[in-house]
Parts: C-alpha cells; structure tokens; sequence
C-alpha cells in the first residue's frame, strides 16, 4: 500500500496542483489532496491508541511472501545452474 502523488492534468484554476493516488487490492483507486492527509494525519497523532502496527510490507493476503519463496528459489536455483555450467564449459 503506498501512496503516488500525480499531477492535476486537466486542472480548474482553483484546484490543487496535484493529488495523492492509492490503489487498493481491488485495484480501486482514490485521489487524497494535501489537506486531506494533513487531517488525516492530525487524526492519528490525537488518536494514536487507535493506530495498529502496520508492515511495511503489504502482504496483501500472503501474496509477497508466495512470490518471495518463489523468487529466492529461482535465484538459488539460477546460481546452481550457472556454476555448473561454468565448471562444465569453462573449466
């Protein structure tokens, strides 16, 4: 989970320079203005007792760590292959 800042494209005068873009799971996207999150933010400094920890990683329902296991078996397994193809070839 992470928050983009995107420019305004097609702007009223009035309107901010740019907006805070978030997608969430669902791949639903919502845009925050500054003053938004600085609300937000004033929020959760009063309220900080209900505030969770959150990783820093979003799981996502265990998805990161599926697609880790995954990629660090593939690199291991890369290493392995390429090692014994130089001992083959190369000498």
């Amino acid at each position: 989970m992470s928050l983009r800042r995107v420019e305004n494209a097609e702007k009223y005068r009035t309107a901010d320079q740019f907006y805070w873009q978030y997608r969430d799971s669902d791949g639903t996207d919502y845009l925050f203005s500054q003053n938004q999150l600085d609300v937000a933010k004033r929020r959760a400094e009063k309220n900080p007792e209900d505030l969770q920890d959150v990783s820093w990683i979003d799981t996502d329902g265990g998805t990161f760590t599926i697609a880790a296991i995954i990629g660090m078996g593939l690199g291991v397994m890369a290493t392995v292959c390429i090692s014994m193809m130089m001992q083959f070839f190369g000498g």
